[in-house]
Parts: structure tokens; C-alpha cells; sequence
């Protein structure tokens, strides 16, 4: 009986285990490691007055709409890769083997479709759970606050899946740029006093911006396979000279806003100094997509200059 009673406990444990080993590939699949999603509430945080930031109800909220934007990314980036399995645009873009060390775990066999929707659809469903939570305990049903939350919440699973948001002209870089700029306007629209200011608005636009370079940059490098399973991004639909056009404006369009908001007061002084490595990153970027025509390498640099340029807000933000 003793020992009978010893193996039980073992093949619950081994079982658990079993499940748990099971659930590694969906981390993949979520892309919860991808830190660059979350840049916007700390950066809300650091605009709110001390007074207001260290209350038991900021951090309630603030942890709530950390949990909301990791429910709709992780479920956003899952019917993203399940789209790019049935669609076969994954296997033209990535293979079986991945590339720079990014690989599809549907590709590879190591999770099902089934398991990707089932997963997909629990972290929607914890999202919005997660976000009328936020809603409650800040107390603020007023429609800006409900509209940044559930625009970006309910639409962005539509970048590949439903409405295929990404499959229409320039659809996905619209997307990416509203929901990058709601990751900061609402949950500083939930606990400030004050109402939305320049201040935030710029830092806003600022990482939409910065973000979206990254986005046009690998959507450029991926442009065969989206060309052949019909998704329309930028980069399909001009050349990728006009795509290098554009990624100067839009480094130009950045700079141009951080100088006019230090010249208008809405900066500090100091501000250009911290951003400046950022523009610099930037310039490296244009030169690698430019003369070289690395579109990922461009990415990845794009990427450097996204983190550098949260760093040099947050900076700013914390010497206000």
C-alpha cells in the first residue's frame, strides 16, 4: 500500500510537469519577452504627480493595465502566427529553422493550431477582464479612458485575424501606431487630475512613432511572403526606395516634434540631449536600409534606438 500511495503523488507531479513543459512553446507564441509593448505605462507613471503615483489605487490600476496590454498583445501575436501558419506566409518568411534566432512554434510542430486559439482566446478574455477592472477601480467611465482601452483591446487581435486588419492598404501600420499610443494615454487618462496635456500627447506620438519604424523596417524584409499571401503593408504596396523616403520622414517627423516641444516649454531643456542618441540610432538605421539594404539588421538597430529613446523620456520625465 505504501508504495502505492508513493506513486501518486509522483504522477500528479510528473503530470503537472507534463502541462507545464507543454505551455513553454505558447511563451513564443505570446511574445511576452518583447519588453517594447509595455514602454507606455511606466512612462504614464513617471508623469503623474508623486502624490497621485504613490497611492495603493495607482498601483491597482497601473498593474491591472499591465495585465490588460499583456492579455491583448500575447493574444494579438498568437492569431498572428496562426494566420501566418494556415496562410503559409511564415514559411516563406521565417522557414522551419527561424531566422536570427526568432523561430514559429507552429512551424516547428511544437504547438497545435487548436492550443494557439484556445490560448489566444483565454488571454483576450483576461485582458478585458483585466481592463474593466482598471476601469473600476480608477473610477473613470468617461469615454476617452473606455475608448483607449477598447479600441486598442478589441481591435488589435484583427491584425491578422477576423478583420485582417494588416491585410488591408496600410492597415497594420495604423494599427500599431494608435495601439502604441493608447499604451501610454490611458492609464495616465485613468489616474491623472488634470485631464491629458501636451506633455503626454508627445511622448505618445513619440513611441508610436519609434515603433512603427520598426514595424515598416521588418514588414520590408518580409515583403515576398507578404506579397504572396496578399497582406498589404506599406512595404507591398511602394517600392522599397519610397519605403526609405518614408523612414526618413517619419525620423525627421520625430526630431522635428522633440525640438518643438523644447522650444514650446512642453520639454525640458535637457530633453534633446537625451534624445539624441535615439536620432543618432536612428541615422545608423537609415544607412544600413540605405546603402546596405538590411532590412532586418535595420530592425534590430531601429529596436536599440526604441529602448534609448523610452531611457531619454523616462530621464526626463524623473528631472521634471
Amino acid at each position: 500500500m505504501s508504495s502505492v500511495a508513493e506513486q501518486v503523488p509522483s504522477r500528479v507531479a510528473g503530470t503537472f510537469t507534463s502541462k507545464l513543459t507543454a505551455l513553454k512553446p505558447l511563451r513564443k507564441v505570446a511574445k511576452f519577452t518583447v519588453v517594447q509593448h509595455y514602454f507606455g505605462i511606466p512612462l504614464a507613471a513617471t508623469l503623474l504627480p508623486v502624490g497621485v503615483l504613490l497611492s495603493w489605487r495607482s498601483f491597482a490600476v497601473l498593474s491591472l493595465c499591465l495585465l490588460c496590454l499583456a492579455g491583448v498583445v500575447a493574444a494579438t501575436t498568437a492569431l498572428d502566427d496562426l494566420t501566418g501558419y494556415r496562410d503559409g506566409g511564415d514559411r516563406i518568411n521565417y522557414g522551419t529553422e527561424g531566422r536570427g534566432g526568432r523561430t514559429k512554434p507552429l512551424l516547428q510542430g511544437a504547438v497545435t493550431e487548436r492550443s494557439v486559439l484556445v490560448f489566444a482566446v483565454v488571454c483576450e478574455v483576461l485582458a478585458l477582464l483585466a481592463g474593466f477592472a482598471a476601469l473600476a477601480v480608477a473610477g473613470r467611465w468617461t469615454p476617452l479612458p473606455v475608448a483607449l482601452f477598447l479600441g486598442p483591446a478589441l481591435l488589435s487581435p484583427h491584425y491578422s485575424w477576423g478583420m485582417r486588419i494588416s491585410y488591408r492598404p496600410v492597415g497594420g501600420e495604423v494599427l500599431v501606431f494608435v495601439a502604441t499610443v493608447a499604451t501610454l494615454l490611458w492609464p495616465y487618462a485613468l489616474l491623472s487630475t488634470a485631464g491629458i496635456g501636451a506633455l503626454p500627447v508627445a511622448e505618445a506620438v513619440l513611441l508610436g512613432i519609434w515603433f512603427l519604424i520598426v514595424v515598416v523596417s521588418e514588414n520590408t524584409n518580409d515583403v515576398a511572403g507578404d506579397r504572396a499571401v496578399g497582406r498589404r503593408t506599406l512595404s507591398v504596396l511602394v517600392s522599397a526606395a519610397a519605403v526609405r523616403r518614408i523612414l526618413a520622414g517619419l525620423v525627421a517627423g520625430w526630431v522635428g516634434i522633440a525640438v518643438g516641444c523644447t522650444v514650446a516649454g512642453v520639454f525640458s531643456p535637457v530633453a534633446l540631449g537625451f534624445l539624441a542618441p535615439t536620432a543618432a540610432m536612428h541615422v545608423w538605421h537609415l544607412v544600413e536600409v540605405s546603402r546596405r539594404q538590411r532590412w532586418l539588421r535595420g530592425a534590430a538597430i531601429s529596436f536599440m534606438a526604441f529602448n534609448l529613446g523610452f531611457a531619454g523620456l523616462l530621464a526626463v520625465n524623473l528631472l521634471r
